[in-house]
């Protein structure tokens, strides 16, 4: 629709008014569209303005939210981490503890095996003692009797001795008698004329005598045949016994021997199988003890891996 002037139905427009006129319409379309771009503009920036509010509100909320769950998260790590430090403190406590109590039980059973070791090692010094004593109090014995045995051997070669020199003594005396006795009836023999007469005269004067004499120097052989009978008798007596008794020391000996050396095989075995025991009792505790640390060790594994 043309804009028409109500002058100009009254009359022609110039051309100025013309150029006015459309200076003038021009001018107000200008403002009008200066003014709707300015509402736009207007309205575009309050538009902004509000969507920037609306995104600062909403970075400000997320802001807000992400440090309140990352304030929760950080409490809630602390807090995990206090219980996992606290956990961890009370197993290592624990661990302590036990692995304590481990040696104090090691220190026990060590203790113990020590009482054990010395009790077996009095107990051993006392059988040595008395196997010593009894060694001691037997050789006594042995001696003892070699002594009495050597006593009895002395005396009974003094007696035997004795015994030879007063048969070698009455012996000699008979010899000596006897060889006096022919001497003189030799003398006599030498001295007479004739063997006739004088046997006959001897034999007729002293013919009592001479039987008598005969007789005693019969008796007298008789007796040393006797004496020397004795004599050997005593001896072979004197070496049976002699014999009887040295087998019987060496029985002796022999028992005595062999009564020792069984006393101290005994004492052997026994101090072996006693500290075999010993020493199987402490391997037994020894193995215990690393089961129970591998277990433990174990376990603080299992709760570490499981904390952390």
């Amino acid at each position: 629709m043309q804009y028409q002037d109500p002058m100009s139905l009254h009359r022609a427009p110039s051309s100025r008014s013309v150029s006015q006129a459309t200076s003038t319409r021009a001018s107000a379309i200008d403002d009008r569209l200066r003014q709707a771009e300015a509402a736009w503009k207007n309205k575009v920036a309050l538009e902004n303005g509000r969507r920037q509010d609306a995104m600062a509100r909403a970075r400000y909320y997320e802001q807000a939210s992400r440090e309140r769950t990352a304030a929760k998260l950080r409490a809630e790590e602390a807090e995990s981490q206090e219980l996992q430090r606290r956990n961890a403190e009370e197993t290592l406590n624990r661990i302590q503890h036990r692995r304590s109590n481990s040696i104090a039980m090691s220190h026990r059973m060590e203790h113990l095996q020590n009482a054990e070791v010395k009790a077996a090692d009095r107990k051993r010094e006392q059988l040595d003692e008395k196997l010593y004593s009894s060694a001691v109090r037997h050789a006594q014995e042995i001696n003892g009797r070699r002594n009495s045995l050597a006593q009895q051997r002395s005396f009974r070669q003094a007696v035997q001795e004795a015994n030879i020199r007063q048969l070698e003594k009455t012996r000699s005396t008979l010899t000596s008698r006897i060889l006096d006795e022919a001497a003189a009836d030799h003398q006599r023999f030498s001295r007479s004329g004739s063997v006739t007469t004088t046997m006959t005269a001897r034999s007729s004067s002293r013919a009592p005598n001479h039987v008598a004499a005969t007789a005693q120097r019969a008796h007298e052989i008789q007796e040393l045949r006797t004496l020397e009978r004795l004599r050997k008798i005593n001896e072979e007596e004197q070496r049976s016994q002699l014999a009887l008794a040295k087998k019987q020391e060496a029985l002796e000996e022999r028992r005595q021997t062999k009564s020792v050396k069984e006393l101290e095989a005994k004492s052997r075995v026994a101090r072996r199988d006693k500290m075999l025991e010993l020493t199987a009792r402490r391997h037994e505790a020894k193995f215990q003890e690393t089961i129970e640390v591998g277990n433990r060790v174990a376990a603080f594994n299992s709760i570490c891996r499981a904390n952390f």
